[in-house]
């Protein structure tokens, strides 16, 4: 049986997969309490404080409770999802003197905490709500839109690093949509935190673009606290989501989209990505990746580098061949909201692991 320690408040990524494992775990019958760190009063008060296994998600620092408000568990796992080759000394430190145990999103999360220290990783992939569904009428208006010229766009980042590919995307829509290729009324909605927005809009070449000023080109707002029914239903008001990344350590959002039966423009093959995606995954297109370069996540920190010229030739083909690309969105969503449920990944991760650790 396993205690979650998560963060009740909010819907951000900690919040979500915290969330997200103790319902899996509810689900499948290994739950034994779930402890809200953030909304908690006396602690000892909650269910779960003997289990032998105790899980966190949240911010890494968090992770030194696991050895003072969880100190009767025999197994103490955070769940660590890296951006890049890179991981904080400190960090690793701190596993090492508390931890028994790492939980990766993914297998190439994996394989980067294997790197930095012997304390054993294991892999809980991370799920999705049952909110994420597809929706005909939404489809329906999509695909009316579209033979009306509109084209929209949604790319999302929480994150002020250059990992999200933002910069390359705004560089290959300048072009495309300046050079005719979008249609007649492409949008481009960036959501975007609210210390990049100024830096972002610095770099849009609204006159290259050449669009009238009565058409909304590209819309930068801050990232919204959606509930995942709010989530859902904003992936959908959206052809395509634009998800061009360099580092993910595992990239909830185009899993979601394409659950929504969204077509998802996006870096396949580059790190957490990988895990869920590939070139001939139906409703995606792929955007190719080069050799590891530099990227602002630490020092020496190396992930795939990204062409923009490569996001506009993902884009164009998503603009034209997107009836297509909807249909095979559409056909595997089902399949996808089933495939990827926090009970589906928790069940293969607690037969892998949890239920030897629990003896």
């Amino acid at each position: 049986m396993i205690r979650v320690y998560g963060i009740q408040m909010g819907n951000h990524s900690f919040q979500r997969v915290g969330k997200g494992m103790a319902k899996g775990l509810e689900q499948i019958g290994a739950l034994a309490g779930f402890l809200p760190m953030d909304t908690m009063d006396e602690w000892g008060s909650y269910p779960g404080a003997l289990a032998p296994i105790g899980v966190m998600s949240a911010p890494p620092p968090a992770m030194i409770r696991l050895s003072t408000l969880g100190a009767a568990h025999k197994h103490k796992l955070f769940m660590l999802a890296p951006n890049s080759n890179w991981l904080p000394d400190e960090i690793i430190a701190l596993g090492e003197n508390c931890l028994t145990s790492w939980l990766a999103p993914s297998s190439w999360a994996a394989s980067v905490i294997r790197k930095h220290t012997d304390v054993p990783v294991s892999v809980w992939r991370h799920g999705i709500d049952g909110q994420f569904y597809p929706n005909d009428d939404d489809a329906a208006a999509r695909l009316a839109e579209y033979e009306r010229g509109e084209f929209t766009v949604i790319h999302m980042s929480s994150s002020v690093a250059e990992r999200k590919g933002t910069e390359q995307l705004l560089d290959a829509w300048c072009e495309l949509v300046g050079r005719g290729r979008l249609g007649k009324r492409p949008s481009l909605r960036l959501m975007l935190p609210r210390q990049e927005i100024d830096r972002y809009q610095a770099l849009v070449d609204y006159d290259a673009c050449h669009i009238p000023e009565v058409i909304q080109t590209v819309s930068l707002s801050a990232p919204r606290d959606m509930s995942p029914e709010a989530a859902a239903a904003y992936y959908r008001s959206a052809h395509v989501v634009c998800q061009p990344s360099r580092g993910e350590g595992f990239g909830m959002v185009p899993l979601e989209a394409r659950a929504c039966g969204v077509p998802v423009v996006a870096t396949t093959l580059a790190t957490g990505h990988s895990e869920h995606m590939n070139p001939t995954t139906p409703g995606v297109v792929d955007v190719p990746v080069g050799a590891d370069e530099s990227i602002d996540d630490g020092p020496g920190a190396l992930a795939p580098s990204l062409d923009p010229r490569d996001v506009q030739r993902s884009l164009h083909r998503a603009y034209d061949e997107w009836p297509e690309i909807q249909a095979d969105a559409l056909r595997v969503a089902p399949s996808l909201g089933l495939e990827w449920s926090w009970k589906s990944v928790t069940e293969t991760w607690w037969q892998a692991y949890g239920q030897e650790m629990s003896r």
